[in-house]
């Protein structure tokens, strides 16, 4: 849907909750629980959907790695849906977006690195894999689970993020 409507895509960063940076050319995901050197960025993406009349029947989410900077291990990504009427759902910006007033969100406990969903206002769709190594490619989700919760947006917006899982 960005492709055809309007939207924003920016990180979160647990370390930093407040910060509000926006504004790069690209996106950070990643998570490490190692003491000392622990990491948690989670990617968020709001689709204004007020163009979308029909109902859908197949729907992707589809983006692209330009380049791994480092040599990683194999890991999966997480996506998640936030709920029609969760504050801030899809009234977010690049300059506005942080991890302590991200939608779904409830606020970081850092160093303990984990997930800090708020109850209730998060739909898990689905699980993609990062291959590893210094991979650069397309990663995609297309399962029914996207497809029922972009049909059940009541409010012309979704908001998806990609959350790493947890590495020690």
């Amino acid at each position: 849907m960005t492709g055809v409507l309007t939207g924003a895509d920016e990180d979160v960063n647990e370390q930093s909750p407040t910060d509000t940076s926006g504004g790069r050319t690209f996106l950070e995901f990643r998570s490490r629980g190692v003491p000392g050197t622990e990491r948690h960025r989670i990617a968020f993406f709001r689709f204004d959907t007020t163009g979308v009349t029909n109902v859908l029947d197949a729907a992707s989410l589809r983006f692209w790695i330009a380049s791994s900077q480092t040599d990683s291990d194999p890991f999966s990504i997480d996506v998640f849906g936030v709920v029609d009427g969760v504050p801030n759902e899809n009234d977010w910006s690049a300059s506005s977006l942080s991890y302590n007033t991200a939608p779904g969100l409830s606020g970081g406990n850092y160093p303990n690195i984990d997930r800090d969903h708020a109850p209730g206002e998060t739909t898990y769709l689905g699980t993609i894999s990062y291959p590893g190594g210094n991979y650069s490619g397309e990663l995609s989700l297309s399962n029914q689970t996207l497809i029922d919760f972009l049909n059940a947006d009541s409010n012309d917006g979704a908001t998806i993020f990609l959350e790493p899982q947890v590495a020690n």
